[in-house]
């Protein structure tokens, strides 16, 4: 019954956009892209790792159909695949997400309007569960428990289908001021969670984010932005944490999260671009507050606009985590999980014709942690062609 519904609604949309895509006021979108370079560590292992080269694909598809002045259906799509060599395939990823929904504007008079989007969206995401530290699949105790202990590998860990149902709505009070809510109720399945082999907890649950936002435009060139994401997160069948860090029989684990989002725009001239934003995130363990933290962040980039066939960008973030009681495991002394991150990217980008450009970054990042096993260095270089309509 499930992979039914999975099936229905990718064709329930295609089929709607085929019929509306005739429409007035139907606006169609679409565009993909190649690219070749070289990572320094596609594995993330400790240590650097081992260099490789890899090729990226995506592609994107966007539709929009007016179906009466203030009543719009749509549909979108979007997938991203990242392929290594063979000897380093571990590394592969790739995820997609299909939506599609209903808008309408119940109030619209003068410079004010309120609009509301009702749809749901299914998403998958597939990668393989590394050991950061051997850079092999990840492998955990089987059961039954044997003494040895059988080894169990679990390169499926994280692969998951997520399925979002959400309800969007935005106050337009005048040209400069914008307010919104969104309203967002997830599910993630957990394609195996191996707890009838191993001694690991299944991963599924189930999430409600509600994120209201303030827009206010300063002036043609200036823009501010202000967003508050609350979560509530509960697991199915993971087991609550003790402060010690061991499972409790017969709770269920809870988290709680908030994360604040401050970012500015400023676009003085038409050919310079500067936007630069804050971040913090709180998260609450519910029952015995084991893995709580706080996270903070920055990032900035300037962008350079030369003529209409040339554009420059520079990056740079960084972010820190701290936790309050989680500690590293196997070291002596209780030292307490925290990790910062700094990462950089330089890239240029050439328009070759009408929706069509090539473009080449070269990137760094340094990953800090106190579990040396997740602490590690990359850097790489890509290029490729960009086609947008």
């Amino acid at each position: 019954m499930r992979r039914q519904s999975l099936i229905a609604l990718p064709l329930a949309v295609l089929l709607l956009g085929a019929g509306g895509a005739l429409a007035e006021g139907s606006r169609l979108h679409y565009g993909a892209e190649v690219a070749v370079g070289y990572d320094s560590n596609p594995l993330r292992v400790m240590d650097d790792g081992d260099n490789g080269a890899f090729t990226e694909l995506s592609a994107d598809l966007s539709h929009t159909i007016e179906l009466a002045p203030l009543v719009r259906v749509f549909y979108d799509a979007d997938a991203t695949f990242r392929f290594h060599g063979s000897d380093r395939s571990n590394a592969d990823f790739g995820g997609g997400e299909l939506g599609a929904g209903l808008g309408f504007a119940p109030y619209r008079g003068g410079k004010s309007s309120v609009t509301l989007w009702v749809g749901a969206e299914l998403a998958m995401f597939r990668t393989t569960y590394i050991d950061r530290e051997t850079g092999d699949v990840y492998e955990t105790s089987g059961v039954p428990l044997t003494d040895p202990p059988t080894a169990v590998a679990v390169p499926d860990r994280y692969d998951s289908d997520r399925t979002s149902f959400f309800v969007n709505t935005r106050w337009t009070l005048n040209r400069r001021v914008r307010l919104s809510l969104e309203t967002r109720y997830e599910t993630t399945s957990y394609r195996e969670d191996y707890s009838k082999t191993t001694t690991l907890d299944p991963l599924d649950h189930v999430q409600l984010v509600l994120t209201p936002e303030l827009r206010f435009r300063v002036s043609e060139a200036f823009t501010l932005r202000a967003a508050v994401a609350f979560a509530d997160r509960d697991y199915d069948e993971r087991p609550a944490l003790d402060g010690s860090g061991d499972p409790v029989d017969g709770t269920q684990r809870e988290y709680r999260q908030t994360k604040l989002r401050l970012w500015a725009d400023f676009d003085p001239s038409g050919d310079w671009r500067v936007r630069f934003g804050l971040r913090n995130s709180e998260r609450d363990d519910t029952f015995a507050g084991y893995y709580d933290y706080a996270s903070i962040g920055m990032w900035a980039s300037v962008e350079r606009r030369i003529g209409d066939m040339n554009r420059v960008r520079l990056f740079a973030a960084m972010s820190e985590r701290d936790y309050d009681n989680a500690t590293v495991q196997g070291e002596t002394d209780e030292v307490v999980l925290g990790s910062e991150i700094k990462r950089f990217s330089l890239r240029y980008d050439r328009n070759l014709s009408k929706g069509l450009r090539w473009f080449a970054e070269a990137g760094a990042q340094d990953t800090d942690n106190e579990d040396p096993v997740y602490a590690y260095d990359r850097r790489w270089v890509l290029t490729g062609i960009r086609f947008r309509r």
